[in-house]
């Protein structure tokens, strides 16, 4: 069986005002798939210099780098990172300009999920949406082709009832054969499987049906902003079982749990999904109302005090000032609606804002 990975007799020396110092020194190893491989050492031993030349950052004296049997010496990082080899910085790098989800989307090669996304949502579309209403689960998973066999072995006993379930479902409720969507997947980040997407979706039409925009503008109105972003806060927290577990009907159950849809996954969803649609809302109907209180869930929707990450950052932006709360709060809620306008309104003009945006508000302050 080819190893995943295989050094040998890697070598790497720099110059140094004492000569030539060899940092590497005929290092060779293999790892398989599946493994999971530490390397431990003092300070200077070598550690980051080795990550370096796997990934392709440093270029080694002498060498060979076999990725699954291919010899990746001479490649650059570039096409080195397309094979599915990454690379970890203890200090992250930022980007300006770019959100951390499509960063995310660009560096593990799932970008093309969005087009896969598109299509599955083609083809539900399809049907009615009385019938939607009424089969949803069986409808997504069908269309999405990541419903296994039922007869498959390999898939544990539990597994297998649900499959078979759906597909029963399914089967009476299909229009045609279609081709396989052909779903991409990353190991950087195997908790965002196209299944615990459809798991989260599916989760959400449970909660709050398949038409939820009536009912969250209804109960914006009720508990106005404030407590209307806090129960949707909590609301939004889904969970599953099996999915809270597992990235795929075929992978081992995972030993710590993540929910289907988490705290900052959720204010993401309020922020890019559900507060735009509301704006969008309370304008078609002219509901001066409803436009009102969805203008002001923006400056209402702060930052996330209780990450650690939060106090890291005024620490080292605003060092000794008073009021950097404030500051900080105020410049999440102006960038928040920068980029709602900049994502959602098409069809403004560059130096207006649309009549149920806060922007104009903002720039006054």
């Amino acid at each position: 069986m080819t190893p995943m990975l295989e050094l040998k007799n890697i070598c790497y020396t720099v110059d140094s005002p004492e000569g030539p110092l060899e940092i590497l020194k005929n290092v060779s190893l293999t790892i398989d798939e599946g493994k999971l491989v530490v390397f431990t050492g003092p300070n200077g031993g070598g550690k980051t210099t080795l990550a370096k030349v796997i990934m392709g950052l440093v270029t080694p004296t002498s060498g060979q780098i076999l990725y699954n049997g291919e010899d990746i010496t001479g490649l650059d990082i570039t096409e080195r990172a397309r094979r599915g080899i990454s690379y970890g910085f203890q200090q992250p790098p930022r980007f300006k300009g770019i959100t951390v989800h499509d960063l995310l989307l660009l560096a593990s090669g799932n970008k093309y999920n969005k087009e896969n996304f598109h299509e599955l949502c083609r083809r539900v579309h399809e049907y009615e949406k009385e019938f939607f209403r009424a089969h949803y689960k069986a409808l997504l998973w069908g269309e999405s082709s990541l419903l296994p066999d039922a007869a498959n072995t390999d898939l544990p006993p539990e597994n297998r009832a649900a499959a078979r379930t759906l597909w029963d479902e399914f089967w009476l409720l299909r229009k045609s054969s279609r081709e396989k969507i052909p779903w991409n997947r990353t190991r950087i980040r195997p908790f965002n499987s196209p299944e615990r997407r459809i798991a989260m979706l599916c989760a959400f039409f449970d909660k709050f049906s398949v038409s939820p925009l009536e009912h969250f503008a209804s109960e914006l109105l009720r508990l106005g902003g404030k407590s209307f972003l806090r129960q949707m806060k909590s609301e939004l927290l889904l969970s599953d079982p099996f999915w809270d577990l597992h990235c795929s009907f075929y992978s081992m159950p995972m030993k710590h749990k993540a929910s289907i849809l988490g705290p900052g996954q959720a204010e993401t969803l309020l922020f890019d999904a559900i507060i735009p649609s509301l704006l969008a809302l309370g304008k078609l109907r002219n509901d001066s109302r409803l436009e009102q209180a969805a203008s002001t869930l923006t400056e209402e929707l702060g930052p996330r005090k209780d990450l650690p990450q939060f106090w890291d950052a005024l620490e080292k932006w605003f060092p000794g000032r008073e009021g950097i709360e404030e500051l900080f709060d105020n410049g999440c809620r102006t960038q928040g609606v920068l980029y709602m306008r900049n994502t959602f309104c098409t069809g403004t003009e560059k130096n207006s804002a649309c009549l149920c945006c806060t922007l104009p508000e903002l720039q006054k302050q």
